[in-house]
């Protein structure tokens, strides 16, 4: 009887140990079907939020196109809210103009944009204001190492990240100089009438005050549809344009969000779309 109870007790022990094996193969089971359901959920929210926020692009040139004065979109840069199916959009247009043009404009402008950026030593400003301006004329090459040989190049800036590439531009000041820069405006100056406040800080002579009155002002008459006055202080005035910087974030129900920026040209020929997108750049959930 003691050696049928030992073995029985064994066989109940090795009954459990199996049982207690397969309980844990069966929530392993169970949790890796979870996270793969999780991260195809997460996918499949992800997608949606950036057809949701595509969409947001095509839906600022229609309001950039409305004939109602009352309706149609300001290249400003001020927030539209709406939805879009079950997403909600938070789309701005701003006037390429409206920003320092890298290769075009006029080299007291960069300066302005580095000071603004936080670069206060005058020196520093100088010497980063001439990199700039050296490189966007191709004759700065060499002048800093590339892992890519075929990065080793100057010249016209392709695109606003090309300033990472210039010798004392490091990633923190480029994200303060990126929303004051552009390539596509090919103006040596800027337009006020759709500048924001620190790009109209970049010009020579202004302050705070000049620049919070003049947007005062600016707002003013646009509320009201009456001419927007003249910026008070004079030159690097640039001629509008019909190109324009779009930004469109989406977000859905369950957190999940996407922002794509775009940079669209107006075009005026007859049979052609009215909109062509010449930057498109998917950016990250804020």
């Amino acid at each position: 009887m003691s050696a049928r109870s030992r073995q029985a007790g064994i066989a109940l022990v090795l009954v459990l140990w199996v049982i207690a094996l397969l309980t844990v193969i069966a929530g392993s089971f169970t949790l890796g079907v979870r996270r793969e359901a999780t991260v195809a959920r997460f996918q499949v929210d992800a997608t949606q939020a950036r057809a949701a926020a595509e969409a947001g692009i095509r839906i600022a040139m229609l309001g950039l196109l409305d004939n109602d004065p009352d309706r149609r979109w300001h290249a400003d840069g001020r927030a539209y809210q709406l939805s879009f199916g079950d997403a909600a959009l938070e789309i701005s247009v701003s006037a390429e103009t409206g920003r320092i043009d890298l290769n075009a404009a006029d080299p007291i402008l960069i300066e302005g944009a580095l000071r603004v950026a936080g670069v206060s030593d005058e020196g520093e400003q100088t010497a980063l204001r001439d990199a700039i301006v050296d490189w966007r004329g191709g004759s700065g090459r060499g002048s800093k190492p590339f892992a890519n040989p075929d990065e080793d190049r100057t010249g016209p800036f392709l695109a606003t990240e090309d300033l990472l590439k210039v010798p004392g531009v490091s990633p923190r000041l480029f994200a303060r100089l990126a929303p004051l820069v552009t390539v596509h405006s090919r103006q040596p100056g800027i337009d006020p009438t759709v500048a924001s406040a620190s790009v109209l800080m970049a010009l020579p002579g202004a302050t705070e005050q000049i620049v919070d009155t003049y947007l005062t002002q600016r707002k003013n008459a646009l509320d009201l549809l009456q001419p927007v006055p003249d910026f008070p202080i004079p030159g690097f005035r640039a001629r509008s344009s019909r190109v324009y910087g779009v930004r469109s974030r989406a977000e859905l129900p369950s957190g999940s969000a996407q922002v794509v920026r775009a940079v669209i040209v107006q075009q005026g020929a007859p049979g052609r779309e009215p909109f062509s997108i010449v930057h498109f750049r998917l950016g990250l959930g804020s």
